[in-house]
Formats: C-alpha cells, sequence, structure tokens
C-alpha cells in the first residue's frame, strides 16, 4: 500500500534513502505509507498486539508494519510498509538529521527481515542508543541507520562486526 499525503514527508523520505546503496533497496523492497492514518486506512487494525506498536489514530509513531502483522489482509496486500502517519507538526520541528535518521531507522528494519531470509540467520547487534536496548530489532534498525547517516558514526562503529555484516549484505545483494 503505497499512499502519500504529505508532500513533505514525501521529500524526507527522497533526501533519507539517498543515503541508502541501491543493492540494499533493492534486497529489501518496502511501500510507504505517509501522512495518514494507517488504522483508518486499513494497514493495521486498532489493536497494539497485531502491530507491536501502539496506534493512537493520526498521532501514531513513525514505524515499520512487517509483513506479516497484516493478516488481516488479503495475502497478496502483505507487503513490509514504512508508515509515517499523519505528521504531526513536531516532526518538522526537529533537525532535520532526527527525521533522516528516523526514516533510515524504520528502513534498517527491512533490510534486517530481507537479510535474515536471505542469509537464515539473525544478527546481534550491539545496541547504540537506550532504545536499541529494548530488542535486537531495534538494536539492528538504530545501527544500521547510524551507520548509513553518518550523524551518529561513533557509536555503530565500535561495534566492528556489525559494520563488516552492514557492508556483507550491501555487497552480496
Amino acid at each position: 500500500m503505497n499512499r502519500c499525503m504529505d508532500q513533505r514527508l514525501a521529500e524526507l523520505v527522497g533526501r533519507a534513502m539517498r543515503y541508502v546503496p541501491e543493492s540494499l533497496i533493492e534486497l529489501a523492497p518496502v511501500d510507504w505509507f505517509l501522512g495518514s492514518d494507517p488504522v483508518f486506512a486499513g494497514l493495521h487494525r486498532f489493536d497494539k498486539s497485531a502491530t507491536g506498536v501502539a496506534l493512537h489514530g493520526a498521532g501514531a509513531a513513525p514505524h515499520y508494519a512487517y509483513a506479516d502483522t497484516q493478516l488481516h489482509r488479503p495475502r497478496a496486500a502483505r507487503t513490509p510498509t514504512i508508515v509515517f502517519p499523519a505528521g504531526d507538526h513536531h516532526w518538522y520541528d526537529h533537525h532535520a538529521w532526527w527525521l533522516i535518521h528516523a526514516v533510515l531507522h524504520e528502513f534498517g528494519h527491512a533490510v534486517q527481515d530481507a537479510s535474515e531470509a536471505n542469509l537464515r540467520t539473525t544478527w546481534w547487534a550491539d545496541p547504540v542508543s537506550e532504545y536499541a536496548k529494548t530488542s535486537h530489532r531495534e538494536a539492528y534498525a538504530d545501527a544500521f541507520s547510524d551507520w548509513r547517516c553518518g550523524y551518529y558514526d561513533h557509536r555503530v562503529l565500535a561495534d566492528r562486526a556489525t559494520v563488516a555484516r552492514f557492508k556483507l549484505i550491501t555487497h552480496r545483494s
């Protein structure tokens, strides 16, 4: 489900995705859902257990909707989707790097999904933030965004194995 109801978010995604090698974009194709309510549009049900994210209508946080959390949708319509719901004005008040980091973080979930399916293994990155300590998926996504963004490079560079893993999947795909 590709939907863009907010041109500012589309521009943000375009800027952020310039940091991602084409090989990774091909490895992890995603749909984008920008600037609207994912529950109202039918991407999610209003159920935290089904999405792993507390959805509060249009005020929901940016997140990655795994295909396997979309069981209420027809099988052919279940695609990994990066969601930036209806733009809360405070998103645009943040420094541009924070927004780019958020897009890259969510895309990092797609890269992890695709690379783990390809390599048939789970990767445990060292957490680079407090949020990254919440799960191995968040650790991977935060490390990925730091690696691609370069803004927080000092955090992820300490985990040489994860950086090597990112380089491996970039060249392998």
